[in-house]
């Protein structure tokens, strides 16, 4: 907690002036853009149909009985947010106070670093699910409850449907509109990227940046571990809610992880760090307080 008293403490003082109004700037041409995404995304998300699928009337796989949500979209996108946020936020302002007697200007540093990678988290959060939604449109692959939903007028009593015939021409009987477009989205799998997505970030920030948690012991790891494990159980909750194909689960796993190894290291949080003690020390302050030692221990010699 004097951890991050002392952060704010430091930030109220005059020297983040400058760096505020860089955030600030910075901050309104982000919402700008996330505005323009999140158009693109409710785009595919509620208006494009799906391509669509035909489908051989013998297949189980789309046979299984329509089932809610274990992990619902709310709670998923609850669970992955904040903690990442919150691990965030404890460790640039821990780090800052344990590295303030070393550097003048820590707070403006990390400050900067804090909103880097939380920026990082959330831009990549961002565009994966309208990658995902443009990828799940444009597939149109039938979910393992499509023809519960639907019910196709070629599968009814009197219906033709019957053993390896593949249907095109059919009409959804269902009266669930919403549902039935549900339906035509199972590839890849959402919950399952946004999930490894969060809890790979999550890992990788820990093992990379707070390192502050490492006086802890065993206690950085188990968070990984419970990272990795509640990842895990959404990603299968979809395969036994019905909602995906385990190739849809495994693809959505995949993409989840591989978004959050790029935007993990997006722009650089590391060599950006770095770069920034760099500057802070060739800074003509710096540069005049390192002069000034050196002149007073000539002038003591």
């Amino acid at each position: 907690m004097n951890q991050i008293i002392t952060f704010f403490s430091d930030i109220k003082s005059g020297s983040c002036t400058n760096m505020l109004v860089q955030i600030k700037h910075t901050f309104i041409f982000n919402i700008i853009t996330f505005f323009l995404l999140l158009c693109l995304f409710l785009t595919f998300q509620f208006w494009i149909t799906p391509t669509k699928r035909g489908f051989f009337c013998n297949d189980e796989t789309i046979r299984y009985p329509f089932k809610t949500d274990t992990i619902s979209p709310s709670t998923l996108i609850i669970f992955s947010i904040l903690p990442n946020i919150l691990i965030i936020f404890y460790g640039e302002a821990s780090d800052s106070n344990r590295n303030k007697n070393s550097r003048k200007s820590s707070s403006k540093l990390y400050i900067q670093i804090m909103f880097q990678n939380i920026g990082n988290f959330l831009w990549g959060l961002i565009l994966l699910c309208c990658f995902i939604n443009v990828i799940k449109v444009s597939a149109g692959r039938l979910r393992p409850f499509y023809l519960d939903v639907c019910k196709p007028d070629v599968l009814l009593l009197n219906g033709t449907c019957t053993g390896y015939e593949y249907i095109t021409n059919f009409t959804c009987t269902g009266t669930n509109k919403a549902l039935i477009r549900e339906a035509s989205l199972s590839f890849p799998s959402g919950h399952s990227a946004i999930s490894f997505f969060a809890a790979t970030f999550f890992i990788l920030y820990i093992q990379n940046r707070a390192l502050v948690l490492r006086k802890y012991y065993l206690f950085p790891s188990a968070l990984q571990f419970t990272a990795l494990l509640v990842a895990s159980f959404t990603a299968v909750s979809r395969i036994f809610d019905y909602h995906h194909h385990p190739e849809d689960v495994a693809v959505g796993i995949f993409i989840g992880v591989s978004f959050a190894y790029f935007f993990f290291n997006y722009n650089s949080i590391e060599k950006n760090y770095k770069d920034s003690q760099i500057i802070e020390l060739d800074s003509p302050d710096e540069i005049q307080e390192q002069n000034n030692s050196l002149l007073n221990n000539e002038l003591n010699v």
